[in-house]
């Protein structure tokens, strides 16, 4: 005979099992459900400190007084992507922290359009980073160069003037050697070939400074001015996209000063007379990659020698 009492009793210790198991999940669900926003919500605070940082004025003449590290509250990946084929082109920035809770990584994204111009390894992480921020001129200020690395570098026979450039624009993360054996075994080192006659110690990346130029991870990249700090911390890709989207803003900077020369003429020798060869500037600033740097940066010269000989300058 079937005994009723027993089988009413396993099925209410089988519905409770059951109900339990139902609780449990759902309040797994919440519980990661909340945990991931909020560290969506933290990481896209993260972020807009971050687009803060890779927003300065453009028009500001004094960048030294830029942070020189930024520290997050918790370890991060940045990832950037360059893309320079329409316009003045735009950087993608990936950002992603690290949690013990609700996985080890998350991820926040967001485009960076025309504003600024980050140099940087395609991936750089840390809780620490180091930040650089040098104007780049060419002859005027186009630009103000974001420059982000996570570990240190040695910089071994760097001439004086990197050396007092550096300490202007507060650079951290970058100690000066003169001889490779001199470096701590996790920097990345750098060696300046400033002669012919210099010898290459063997670093990993090699800046030629009288040819201008830097190689690294077999990958040879050409620079003037600023460009060199940029050169030296970036990938060779994303410092190539970035060369092609400051020439970009470098023609639209030349028509903007053309069009200014017209407007305050001859008078009181103001210019007018340069309206012309900004135009043909503009014309001529088209940079397939950083080798025609040169060429530009030598109609740039001339150029600015033109305009130190006005009264009123067009630019400062």
């Amino acid at each position: 005979m079937i005994n009723k009492k027993g089988i009413e009793f396993s099925f209410n210790w089988i519905f409770s099992i059951v109900v339990g198991i139902v609780v449990i999940f759902l309040a797994i669900y919440a519980a990661n459900s909340f945990i991931k926003t909020e560290r969506t919500l933290q990481d896209t605070e993260t972020v807009q400190q971050l687009q803060t940082l890779l927003n300065p004025l453009q028009t500001s003449i004094e960048s030294t007084t830029k942070p020189s590290n930024i520290i997050f509250p918790r370890e991060v990946k940045l990832m950037t992507q360059c893309i320079a084929s329409t316009g003045m082109g735009e950087q993608k920035i990936t950002l992603s922290s690290k949690n013990n809770i609700g996985g080890e990584w998350s991820s926040v994204s967001f485009s960076n359009k025309i504003s600024s111009y980050l140099f940087m390894e395609s991936t750089v992480q840390g809780k620490q980073m180091h930040v650089l921020v040098a104007p780049f001129y060419m002859p005027y200020k186009v630009a103000d160069l974001v420059i982000l690395w996570s570990t240190n570098y040695c910089l071994v026979n760097a001439p004086q003037n990197v050396k007092d450039e550096l300490q202007i624009l507060n650079a951290s993360g970058v100690i000066f050697a003169d001889s490779k054996l001199k470096c701590s075994s996790n920097s990345n080192k750098v060696c300046f070939l400033n002669s012919p006659s210099d010898i290459d110690e063997g670093c990993e990346i090699k800046v030629n400074t009288y040819l201008k130029q830097v190689r690294s991870t077999g990958k040879l990249v050409y620079y003037e001015g600023s460009l060199l700090y940029a050169s030296i911390f970036s990938n060779a890709d994303i410092y190539e996209c970035n060369v092609k989207r400051l020439a970009s803003r470098t023609k639209e900077l030349a028509n903007l000063y053309s069009q200014k020369s017209i407007l305050l003429g001859d008078k009181s020798n103001c210019g007018g007379a340069l309206a012309p060869i900004l135009n043909n500037y503009a014309n001529i600033v088209s940079i397939k990659d950083s080798r025609d740097l040169s060429n530009v940066m030598t109609q740039s010269n001339d150029i600015k020698k033109q305009q130190e000989d006005l009264l009123c300058a067009l630019w400062k």
